[in-house]
């Protein structure tokens, strides 16, 4: 019997620790951990994990389209954000393994009619360190602009610093870099990743939505509203960065990509002085290479445990704070720990007569956009500085709201004659 115990113990722990989880077990702690947040209609989409070639979890949650009662398929694709970045930094590898480019060139080798940049290396863009200007114009994310019109802005933007020198998130630099690519490959951005890196993978549900916007089954976008509620109605399309922010896949695909990657079947990743595209964490101990993206509507996510061969892939068309907790809550349910739950929020509907009240420009001189209160589908909203997108406030109580993009409380406090004057965000 003691034997049976100390076996039974053994167990439990290996299972904690995720060396011997069954499929089961796994999926059980991802639907227990999903649930909640499927609940206050903050996560709809899909989470696909494996480890090596055994598939422990593939399912879907919630609506496609709330409106036709659409339910999401696991096999449909999503919007990956800078989730792209990841094939556009594979492609820049893999035109330079094949010598025709340098890390270290020069920018303007490639594009030299942004001599503004000439400092800025290709190696510097993939990593954020160029000091290139985000071009943050409404019409950027309604419309897109072509290469020519989008460098033509950025030349009349001084650098933001030396290259070099920084490390600052840019998305637009991977536009650059998708251009690099057409120049130096002969080929339009998306048929080069379609024939070098999604034919070979057997990538059959990706594409890039520059050339594709309404692909088949594309969910519908939505913004989290507060739990118990419907989500912030639909989310205008939003035109992403070609190269940063363009490819659209299945969770399927997206495994197929992480297994490419893990085996090295276009090159080891391994071998690069960082992992171009992605990140390289370490959350509890566990070493991991991910991306996730952002657009309106949408949120994406993927990581690989080089360790064990653990892959993961999270797609969910109901932007929410999640977003920001998924690498280490899904680390936590791979290997042992604590994962959240979220946010407790009491909604106390106001008149749209006390929310107008709220209305205004809002500046800070430790944050460098705007922040501009408007009305949007009947509630507060905020719109951060040219940002043509809103994302809505949810009334608490007396100034108080939430902001479920980012699971955030706002409270206004006024002046002495009981005007509304600044706000406090925790």
């Amino acid at each position: 019997m003691r034997l049976l115990h100390n076996a039974l113990a053994l167990a439990s722990l290996l299972v904690a620790r995720g060396l011997g989880d069954t499929t089961s077990t796994l999926a059980a702690r991802v639907e227990a951990y999903l649930r909640p947040y499927v609940s206050a209609n903050n996560f709809a989409g899909v989470v696909l994990i494996s480890r090596h070639d055994s598939v422990l979890v593939r399912r879907a949650w919630g609506y496609g389209d709330i409106a036709r009662k659409r339910l999401n398929l696991v096999t449909q694709a999503f919007p990956l954000a800078s989730v792209s970045k990841t094939l556009t930094g594979a492609a820049i590898v893999t035109l330079a393994r094949e010598g025709k480019l340098r890390l270290s060139d020069s920018i303007t080798r490639y594009i030299p009619e942004y001599s503004e940049a000439s400092h800025a290396t290709i190696e510097q863009m993939l990593l954020h360190h160029s000091g290139i200007p985000t071009v943050d114009d409404p019409d950027v994310y309604l419309k897109g602009v072509p290469y020519a019109e989008l460098i033509r802005r950025m030349r009349n933007r001084p650098l933001d610093f030396e290259p070099g020198t920084q490390d600052a998130y840019a998305s637009q630099t991977y536009s650059l870099l998708a251009l690099v690519i057409e120049r130096v490959s002969g080929l339009p951005y998306e048929r080069f990743i379609r024939e070098r890196f999604f034919r070979p993978a057997g990538m059959s549900s990706s594409g890039d939505m520059r050339t594709t916007a309404d692909y088949p089954g594309r969910p519908v976008g939505y913004q989290a509203g507060a739990p118990g509620h419907a989500p912030f109605g639909m989310v205008a399309n939003e035109v992403p960065d070609i190269g940063g922010g363009s490819l659209y896949a299945s969770a399927d695909d997206l495994l197929k990509w992480l297994t490419a990657v893990r085996v090295g079947q276009f090159f080891p990743i391994d071998s690069l002085r960082y992992p171009y595209g992605w990140g390289r964490r370490t959350y509890a101990g566990h070493e991991l290479i991910e991306q996730s993206g952002l657009l309106e509507g949408y949120n994406a996510y993927i990581a690989l445990y080089k360790e064990d061969g653990t892959s993961v892939v999270f797609l969910s068309n109901i932007q929410s704070g999640l977003f920001e907790r998924v690498g280490p809550d899904f680390e936590a349910l791979l290997y042992g720990g604590s994962v959240t739950r979220p946010p407790t929020v009491a909604a106390m509907p106001e008149p749209q007569s006390v929310l107008r009240k709220y209305l205004g420009v809002y500046r800070s001189k430790d944050f460098p956009l705007p922040m501009n209160l408007i009305m949007s589908g009947g509630a507060l909203a905020v719109r951060w500085g040219e940002y043509p997108f809103s994302r809505p406030l949810v009334p608490l109580g007396q100034d108080r709201f939430f902001y479920p993009s980012e699971y955030a409380q706002v409270r206004f406090e006024r002046n002495a004659t009981g005007r509304v004057a600044r706000t406090v965000w925790t």
